[in-house]
């Protein structure tokens, strides 16, 4: 395995992580893990990139039985590894900042490319996930069945009941800082090769990371020091305007703060950034209104979307709170919006992009409230479409990128052989396969299955996302919002 060390060793070398001085101790550091007989085996030299390499070694362990063949063994033995790779985070972290004063650009690329050669960012399973685009009346969508993340076996899921803790709580979330470095074990992911790098928003500490299961180009993360539960405020847009401040050639944006219309992790306060350019930016308005050099926009968007914009930070926050505060009262109950009964349900999804000097605010109106005919939620999917997204629609699904389980993939399969062969099989898509039928003939569907089933699920998406929608059209939306601005 010595050629496949050596190749991790020249590549973070020339990622200027390691001095060419330190070859031997990295070698002998790697002999902690791996046996010297298998460390100097004679193997094929293994031109590729890091991730790939150290996924190599550590299934040769796990062939020689040096390791467990399990995947919670594996991934915390390459993180160790990895590691050594890297230099401690008040070096990594110091490296930023003065990469910073460089260009933005520049510091955020390097940390990028660490955080890609230390496979923190798993980068070979995100690239088994299928991506796509779908076209709507709403315009494009983006669609990703989700592979990335591995499947536990049933006996590792057994093992992680068995050796789950009560009183477990260091780190408290996988979010909190102590995460960095963090060994791992059977419940909670290694962190060995972790590494994160403070900045300042609101005149508080926060940190900034790249997500390890990256669903867009830079996909990262934005937490804050304390483990404090989500909050829509006004410190909200103060945080996040802070950010495109600092790195304006990234989008910033917030789960909202409550169940069923926010994100899995409501415990910590914490945002998600990334460089990408998602398809609700480009939606086009229905409706237009600009008071003192603010522009208000109502979106043609499946959601129920005000983009506020301006050059003057102060007034765009300060209008974008106004309108935040009158949506968390507002009450319709002809349509079944309630802002509060035994708790609040009235929220937003917030989004912020600067371009040039001009500030862009997103705000998705959303509501949790449920009833007893909608259990799970009156503005969410519709039961019918559970078998696709049963799921929260959080923040990167408002924005018009949906994040769909691993199943569609086999079911997809499944339901391709069956037009193929003509067999019929037992699934939960049988009402929606129907509906193909009356629209498509059987041999084109038969000849096209893949562009069938992408195209479907593309306008599946869409009603995903309308169901979540507060208001239902187009004249209901803009009566909302002259009744609360007065205009």
């Amino acid at each position: 395995m010595k050629k496949l060390i050596d190749q991790i060793i020249d590549q973070a070398i020339e990622l200027e992580l390691v001095e060419a001085r330190d070859r031997t101790y990295l070698h002998n550091q790697m002999m902690g893990y791996i046996p010297e007989k298998l460390f100097f085996e004679s193997e094929e030299v293994l031109k590729s990139d890091s991730n790939t390499l150290i996924e190599k070694i550590v299934e040769r362990l796990a062939e020689s039985k040096v390791i467990e063949d399990k995947v919670y063994v594996k991934d915390l033995t390459a993180a160790n590894m990895m590691n050594l790779m890297i230099p401690k985070p008040s070096v990594i972290e110091e490296r930023f900042h003065r990469l910073m004063q460089e260009g933005t650009v520049r510091a955020t690329d390097d940390f990028y490319a660490i955080s890609l050669f230390s496979n923190y960012i798993q980068k070979n399973r995100i690239r088994q996930n299928i991506s796509f685009s779908s076209n709507s009346d709403k315009g494009p969508l983006e669609l990703t069945i989700n592979l990335s993340k591995p499947e536990k076996t049933t006996e590792e899921i057994r093992e992680a009941q068995n050796n789950k803790k009560e009183d477990d709580d260091y780190p408290k979330c996988l979010l909190c800082k102590e995460n960095e470095g963090y060994i791992g074990h059977i419940n909670h992911p290694p962190r060995s090769n972790h590494r994160i790098v403070g900045i300042e928003m609101g005149g508080n500490e926060w940190y900034f990371q790249f997500s390890p299961y990256s669903y867009y180009s830079e996909h990262s993360i934005v937490f804050s020091k304390n483990h404090t539960p989500m909050k829509i405020g006004a410190h909200t847009f103060r945080n996040l305007t802070d950010f495109v401040d600092q790195f304006p050639h990234y989008f910033i944006g917030s789960n909202a703060d409550l169940p069923i219309v926010g994100g899995s992790m409501l415990s910590h306060e914490h945002y998600q950034a990334g460089r990408h350019v998602f398809p609700i930016e480009k939606a086009p308005s229905f409706f237009e209104h600009e008071v003192n050099e603010v522009t208000y926009e109502l979106l043609k968007w499946p959601l129920s979307t005000i983009r506020i914009s301006g050059r003057n930070k102060e007034a765009v926050i300060r209008r974008s709170v106004e309108m935040t505060e009158a949506w968390k009262q507002y009450d319709n109950e002809a349509l079944g919006i309630l802002s509060h009964t035994d708790a609040p349900h009235n929220t937003v999804t917030p989004i912020v992009r600067k371009m040039k000097d001009k500030y862009h605010i997103y705000l998705i109106l959303r509501n949790n409230r449920t009833t007893e005919e909608r259990p799970e939620g009156l503005f969410h999917v519709d039961p019918e479409d559970f078998h696709i997204k049963r799921e929260n629609i959080g923040l990167i699904e408002a924005m018009g990128l949906a994040v769909l389980p691993a199943r569609l993939k086999q079911d997809a399969e499944e339901l391709e052989a069956s037009f193929k062969n003509g067999e019929k099989i037992d699934t939960v898509h049988d009402e929606w396969v129907e509906a193909w039928k009356k629209k498509y003939e059987a041999n084109h569907i038969k000849e096209n299955f893949e562009q069938v089933f992408k195209k479907e699920l593309g306008l599946k998406f869409r009603k995903i996302l309308e169901a979540c929608g507060v208001f239902k059209d187009e004249k209901t939306f803009k009566v909302f919002f002259k009744e609360v601005t007065g205009d």
